[in-house]
């Protein structure tokens, strides 16, 4: 836990504290030593055997049931006990991976400025069943895990920690490799999700609407349409609507489109023999009956000549 003990009574007076009989159970005896992990990426804490007993442990005043997260899919770390929200960063690495040099890059360059505040992070190596990362099939694999909670509430729970996360990835994406670092995975569960949740659901509906009204007004012009090619409709148009099937007729008028109406022969120079014929006709007609009485100058079927005599 970080604390250093250079005295026996001072060893014995910790190991009566709660903290300690969580740590340090049995009849055992201590043995110092100065030797460290072997491996420079780290070592698995080796508490998996323990870890329903480390949990009764620390739930045992809230009934062994954790807390409520108050964000919706929440995130349980490997090793922890309950759902947390906020984020982890889950780092595949290689063989010059050094878990104290990049733990070192993460307080210095991240936790140590004012903006970040109120963030904890856990960084450790920890061991996952096949498949966690996309890894080829083996029994298990280790990774390193990066654990970000903050100390917002409410809706903002855990966003401080997401953007933390976020940041640390732009980092790994510019200089992860120098540190041994082949691929990063973030997962983030903060409590705008609901909201976020509503807003697409929201959308969803919004589409979904457009869309069967859409389906609707082709349907209603669909009828329309096929009433309208029947005849039904035709007589109650008032408007002329241009259909494609009427191009045709607009584009090719008829033989008879020329016709403008019939050959008057008081006015009008025939066109045809036959009409020419006719006006001839009229012409004798008309000269006859001009040279009986001078004041006649059409035939009046009303009346006939006897009666003009008269």
């Amino acid at each position: 836990m970080g604390q250093k003990f250079t005295s026996d009574n001072r060893l014995e007076e910790y190991m009566q504290s709660p903290s300690a009989k969580l740590q340090f159970h049995g009849q055992g005896t201590f043995r110092l030593s100065n030797a460290r992990c072997p491996d420079k990426s780290g070592c698995e804490c080796g508490n998996t055997a323990d870890h329903d007993r480390i949990c009764a442990a620390l739930l045992q005043n809230s009934g062994n049931q954790c807390p409520v997260a108050t964000c919706k899919d929440p995130l349980k770390p490997v090793g922890h006990c309950c759902e947390i929200c906020g984020a982890t960063i889950s780092l595949e690495y290689s063989s010059n991976f050094d878990i104290e040099l990049y733990r070192d890059r993460i307080l210095h360059t991240f936790l140590t400025l004012p903006k970040n505040a109120g963030i904890q992070m856990a960084i450790s190596k920890v061991n996952a069943p096949q498949g966690f990362l996309g890894n080829a099939p083996r029994s298990s694999v280790s990774f390193i895990q990066i654990v970000l909670l903050d100390n917002r509430t409410g809706s903002q729970i855990g966003t401080h920690a997401e953007q933390l996360a976020k940041d640390i990835m732009g980092d790994i994406a510019e200089h992860g490799q120098s540190f041994g670092i082949v691929t990063g995975n973030l997962k983030a569960a903060t409590g705008n999700t609901w909201d976020a949740q509503r807003t697409d659901g929201h959308t969803s509906a919004t589409i979904a609407a457009t869309v069967v009204g859409v389906i609707l007004l082709l349907s209603l012009m669909g009828t329309v349409l096929l009433l309208y090619r029947k005849g039904i409709l035709r007589s109650r148009l008032t408007l002329h609507f241009s259909f494609p099937w009427h191009r045709q007729w607009d584009v090719e008028p008829s033989e008879d489109s020329n016709d403008r109406g019939f050959d008057n022969p008081m006015f009008d120079t025939p066109s045809t023999p036959e009409a020419l014929a006719v006006v001839c006709s009229v012409e004798e007609t008309l000269e006859k009956m001009g040279s009986k009485n001078s004041e006649l100058y059409y035939i009046n079927p009303l009346y006939d000549e006897t009666e003009l005599s008269a």
